[in-house]
C-alpha cells in the first residue's frame, strides 16, 4: 500500500517522471513550465547552458546554500519544483537551506498527536475510483481499519434503530396526528382493501418512507384498523350511489321510450320481454348490469304507472260526481 502526505485530502497524486543526469535526479524537460524561470531546457543529447548571473556576491558561500537563490514553482504534474535563480539549478528535491515544507509539517501537541481521524472514502472525479483520507495520509487501497457507515448502521441494536426512526419522524411530521395521517394515507395511495389482512399490507407497503411515519408495529396496526373500517363504509356508500344512478337513468329510459311503444300497456301488464328490443338500443339501458333488476325496475313502473292512472281515474270520477250535484 502506497501513502504519502496530502494536505488537502485529495487523491493520491501521480509522481513525475525524471531523468538522470550524472547523480542529480532532474525534472523532465518536457514537463516543466516554460516561462517560470530564466532557462530555457534543451534536449537530453545536450548539456543544460550554466548561466552567470549579474551581480553575483564576491563572497565564497556556497549559491545552492543562499534561501534567497530559490524560488518554488509547479510543474505541470502540478507537483512543486525548486529554481536557484544563482546556478540555474532545477530539483523536485527541497533545498535543505529552505527548512522543512511548511506544508508537510503538520502542528501537534502531544495530547493531540495520538488521536487521528477516522478514515473516509471519496471518488476521484477524474478516474471515478475510490480513495481514503484520514486527515493525514491518502491512500487508493481500502485501509484494514476503514469503517463502513451502513455496516455501522446494520450492526445497531433493534432499540437503536426504533428510537433513531422515532427521531426521523418527529423531523418529518410536526405531530402524531400528521404522522398517522400520512400512514393513511400511504394505505390509500396502495389501495389497500378493507378486507385485505396484515402480511400482505405489510408486504406492498413496507418500502414506502410513509411506512415509518408510525413508529412501532402497534400503531400501524391501530391505524390499519382504523382505515379500513373508514374505507369499507365509504365503499358501501359508493355502491348504493352507483346504485342510484343506475336506478334513475334507467326509469328515464322507460319513462321516454314507452310511451311510444305501440306493445306497451300498463294496465294489461305488458311482460318485460315484449318491450325489450326497444329499450336495449339506448345506453341507459345497461346502467343497470343484471337483467333481473331491470325487469324489477320495469315491473315497479309499471305497477307506478298503473296506480298512478288508477288515482287520476278516482279523482275524475270525484269531479263529475261534485260537478252533477252543483248542478
Amino acid at each position: 500500500q502506497h501513502q504519502h502526505q496530502q494536505p488537502y485530502g485529495g487523491p493520491p497524486a501521480q509522481f513525475p517522471s525524471y531523468q538522470s543526469m550524472g547523480n542529480q535526479l532532474m525534472p523532465n524537460a518536457q514537463q516543466m513550465p516554460q516561462q517560470q524561470h530564466p532557462i530555457q531546457f534543451q534536449s537530453q543529447q545536450q548539456p543544460i547552458p550554466q548561466h552567470h548571473p549579474l551581480n553575483m556576491p564576491s563572497a565564497t558561500l556556497n549559491p545552492g546554500t543562499v534561501a534567497a537563490n530559490w524560488s518554488t514553482h509547479k510543474a505541470p504534474t502540478g507537483e512543486d519544483y525548486f529554481y536557484n535563480s544563482s546556478t540555474g539549478e532545477s530539483t523536485y528535491t527541497r533545498p535543505p537551506c529552505l527548512g522543512p515544507d511548511p506544508a508537510a509539517v503538520v502542528p501537534a501537541s502531544p495530547l493531540k498527536e495520538g488521536k487521528k481521524r477516522g478514515w473516509t472514502q471519496h471518488i476521484d472525479e477524474n478516474s471515478g475510483k475510490a480513495y481514503y483520507h484520514d486527515g493525514t495520509n491518502t491512500t487508493w487501497e481500502k485501509p484494514n481499519d476503514f469503517q463502513d457507515p451502513s455496516e455501522e448502521s446494520a450492526k445497531e441494536p433493534p432499540s437503536k434503530k426504533r428510537k433513531k426512526k422515532e427521531e426521523d419522524a418527529q423531523i418529518l411530521y410536526s405531530n402524531k396526528a400528521e404522522a398517522v395521517a400520512a400512514f393513511k394515507g400511504l394505505l390509500l395511495a396502495k389501495d389497500i382493501s378493507p378486507t385485505m389482512k396484515w402480511n400482505e399490507v405489510v408486504k406492498i407497503c413496507s418500502a414506502d418512507h410513509r411506512w415509518e411515519a408510525c413508529t412501532t408495529v402497534g400503531e400501524r396496526k391501530q391505524a390499519l384498523t382504523e382505515y379500513q373500517t373508514k374505507r369499507a363504509n365509504e365503499l358501501r356508500e359508493e355502491k348504493r350511489q352507483e346504485k342510484m344512478r343506475a336506478k334513475s337513468a334507467f326509469m328515464k329510459l322507460l319513462t321516454d321510450i314507452l310511451p311510444s311503444v305501440s306493445l306497451f300497456n300498463a294496465s294489461s301488464n305488458t311482460p318485460f320481454q315484449d318491450i325489450r328490443d326497444s329499450l336495449s338500443k339506448d345506453d341507459r339501458f345497461y346502467a343497470v348490469e343484471n337483467e333481473e333488476t331491470r325487469e324489477d325496475l320495469y315491473r315497479d313502473f309499471v305497477e307506478e304507472i298503473r296506480k298512478r292512472d288508477e288515482r287520476l281515474k278516482r279523482s275524475r270520477k270525484r269531479e263529475a260526481k261534485d260537478s252533477f250535484l252543483a248542478f
